[in-house]
């Protein structure tokens, strides 16, 4: 309630001020429907504490709150190649044109997977998702592909200001148990 009178006392003088009707009237019919949905998306999600799922229309205190994890964690895959050598694969970089999109989703099926939380459709899911990262990987290193996938999700905890950082493997994924697999 204080923020929105706050935003009253702020926007009185401006709306009563001669030089800002006059900018108004000059506006088309359209910008000035344009600009009253704005404002009205902007104060209006003001208050509503969803920032995540309203940007860019977000709550204006999360400009204000520092947020601190006590714990960051990322889905990661370590490739078992043909060699037998072991490496470090990311997905992000296999599918840079979806990058960001791939990472969120990797990272909730992943951390889903953790937790033995997979309906049906996600462990299929899961499974296409880790025969995609396998194939991409061998389609990029036809020289040693990737025979396996150990997936985990690493995890860093900040707890009193010390870093401590822990791999959980979750599930080994053997590709050449899957369709289309070429070795």
């Amino acid at each position: 309630m204080f923020e929105f009178l706050l935003l009253l006392v702020v926007l009185t003088p401006l709306i009563s001020s001669r030089c800002f009707r006059n900018w108004l009237d000059r506006l088309t019919r359209t910008e000035k429907q344009m600009g009253t949905i704005i404002l009205l998306l902007m104060i209006t999600f003001q208050f509503i504490d969803l920032s995540r799922n309203t940007f860019p229309f977000v709550r204006w205190s999360m400009y204000t709150e520092v947020f601190e994890p006590a714990e960051m964690s990322w889905g990661k895959v370590s490739a078992t190649l043909r060699d037998g050598s072991t490496t470090e694969v990311n997905p992000t970089q296999l599918f840079p044109s979806i990058n960001r999109c791939f990472a969120e989703r990797f990272q909730n099926i992943v951390t889903a997977a953790r937790q033995d939380k997979l309906t049906e459709l996600g462990e299929q899911t899961y499974q296409r998702l880790l025969t995609a990262i396998g194939e991409q990987y061998n389609r990029k290193h036809p020289e040693n592909p990737a025979v396996s996938l150990k997936v985990g999700l690493d995890s860093v905890s900040y707890a009193d200001h010390k870093t401590i950082s822990n791999i959980e493997w979750i599930t080994t994924f053997d590709l050449a148990t899957t369709p289309n697999h070429q070795p």
